[in-house]
């Protein structure tokens, strides 16, 4: 039998019953037996002073639980509004940082940039966010940059076309 962190074998709880019967027959022969069919015993779990005091009890009780539920169930509604303003804060970051991007693929880099880095200032960014931003913005960096080499004529450059070699 395991009790607790104690394992005992067959003869130890066997022991343990004698053990505990043996300090109980004890014990039971100290004191006298209480029995409650005293007379003032009988008249006041019977009486209406008892009555009422239990009523005040139950009553003590009950208000403990609600007012418990209640502090719970304000401080869960607290967290709830704190959790809910933190996601409509990164929502809102999040579609700041995209328009952002789009201004650095496709309309004024330097806008986009400057907000980028405010974004990246911001305290809703957090390391993850960063890293994303950089990685996009050096994406578009490098699309941008290989956009303006193909558009740009070299050596040898022949407005895109190429020739087909007659052999």
């Amino acid at each position: 039998m395991k009790w607790g962190a104690v394992t005992l074998p067959a003869w130890g709880v066997l022991l343990l019953v004698i053990a505990s019967g043996a300090a109980g027959a004890v014990v039971g022969r100290m004191f006298p037996p209480f029995i409650l069919d005293d007379g003032f015993w009988r008249q006041f779990l019977t009486s209406a002073g008892f009555g009422g005091t239990a009523a005040v009890v139950a009553a003590v009780i009950a208000y403990r639980a609600a007012r418990r539920s209640a502090r719970e169930a304000a401080h869960q509604a607290t967290k709830d509004r704190e959790e809910r303003r933190a996601a409509n804060r990164k929502e809102q970051w999040w579609a700041r940082a995209e328009w952002a991007l789009n201004q650095v693929a496709t309309g004024d880099p330097r806008l986009g940039f400057d907000v980028l880095a405010a974004l990246a200032e911001s305290e809703w960014a957090e390391e993850h966010e960063a890293d994303v931003i950089a990685a996009a913005a050096g994406d578009a960096v490098h699309a941008d940059a290989v956009e303006d080499l193909d558009s740009r004529p070299g050596p040898g450059h022949n407005d895109h076309q190429r020739t087909e070699d007659p052999s």
